[in-house]
């Protein structure tokens, strides 16, 4: 006979996706929607307060000790990414996968794109916050200071960096295109 304890059932998450990832390979895990834009306690926008820096670890590499670090910088107008921002990026990577990644264009439309983070009748509000989240994807610059270690030289690349995880995006509107052909 089963116990009350073994008939519990996991509940099922309320996101659509559920993701997992490596600080180093993604460093957007550690960022949530309230640091997304973050404001002074005056209420302005401060430009240092869209910088974060991410200590991994550190280690005595001859004689001096040294941090591994991941420093974020974010555009003041678009904030860091966000995990909506991530679930974005998710579905752009599982598109140019199902296009065996022959172009570094991707072509999907914002409905499409909507649908696949897990919008069943995606509207405006929902067509602004992708472009948000895109345009956040393309102004966030990822440097990673010491994070690496070269097996082959011995050392520590003193910086690596990334400006922007997507290079740019545009959506067309095909409604307004359709409306304007001459007869």
């Amino acid at each position: 006979m089963e116990t009350a304890a073994a008939l519990v059932r996991v509940r099922r998450p309320v996101e659509s996706a559920i993701c997992e990832g490596n600080i180093v390979e993604s460093p957007i895990f550690v960022l949530t929607n309230r640091e997304a834009r973050p404001m002074g306690e005056d209420g302005q926008v401060h430009p240092e307060d869209y910088t974060r820096s991410v200590v991994l670890s550190g280690q005595e590499i001859g004689g001096q000790w040294v941090e591994r670090t991941v420093v974020l910088s974010a555009h003041q107008k678009y904030g860091f990414p966000t995990m909506f921002a991530y679930r974005v990026l998710v579905a752009l990577f599982e598109e140019a996968k199902r296009c065996h990644l022959v172009s570094p264009v991707i072509h999907i439309s914002r409905n499409e794109l909507a649908r696949r983070v897990g919008y069943d009748i995606p509207g405006s509000k929902v067509y602004q916050d992708l472009s948000h989240a895109l345009s956040a994807l393309r102004t966030l610059n990822i440097e990673y200071l010491n994070s690496w270690y070269e097996k082959g030289s011995g050392r520590h690349p003193a910086r690596e960096s990334c400006a922007g995880l997507i290079s740019e995006y545009h959506f067309a509107d095909d409604r307004k295109s359709g409306l304007a052909r001459p007869l």
